[in-house]
């Protein structure tokens, strides 16, 4: 596998290691994180998720998902998930951090550093996030980081209990590499 870290002003993206199990099986076990997130994302997170997750990455050569760092300890992670068929030149990307660390631009300089990341290494031109309508802080990171609304699904999603809209963010390859230029 590639060894990949990368430094932001806020935060390190590196790969994930089976020491960070315990990090995130404490921390994913939030249900203030499991709310906004797809329901493949389990509630409760057991140390046995954490662990299958990490190691279904280290096999990988080239890591799609990428610990976030902060003080030696893994927060949070943030990724991909390619798309197939006509879609196969985007990829969904995500992320989650440990509710401790919300708030303090962490996540955002580590989306903005993934987005790099995966424009340089995968042959992937679009990027595309979504986000429940409950969700302002995820809003506001892929906002910060480049991604343009592109709609509001009405009563898209069913999560905890109740519909509701989902707010559908992308990012091209080309409007990327025009903002770094």
């Amino acid at each position: 596998m590639k060894i990949i870290s990368i430094q932001t002003t806020t935060c390190t993206l590196r790969n994930l290691q089976e020491r960070d199990a315990a990090s995130f099986a404490t921390l994913a076990n939030n249900p203030n994180i499991a709310q906004n997130l797809r329901d493949y994302f389990p509630y409760p997170y057991t140390m046995q998720h954490a662990i299958d997750f990490i190691r279904m990455e280290m096999a990988r050569p080239m890591p799609m998902n990428l610990a976030i760092e902060l003080n030696g300890e893994a927060v949070g992670a943030i990724g991909i998930s390619p798309l197939s068929d006509v879609y196969r030149y985007g990829a969904d990307f995500g992320y989650w951090l440990g509710q401790p660390y919300w708030g303090k631009g962490i996540m955002t300089q580590a989306a903005k550093a993934m987005v790099n990341y995966v424009f340089h290494n995968f042959p992937l031109t679009r990027l595309q996030g979504s986000v429940f309508d409950f969700n302002e802080g995820s809003m506001k990171v892929l906002h910060n980081a480049g991604f343009q609304l592109e709609c509001i699904a009405r009563d898209a999603v069913f999560k905890n209990g109740r519909q509701c809209n989902e707010h559908r963010f992308a990012l091209l390859k080309n409007d990327w590499m025009k903002l770094q230029s």
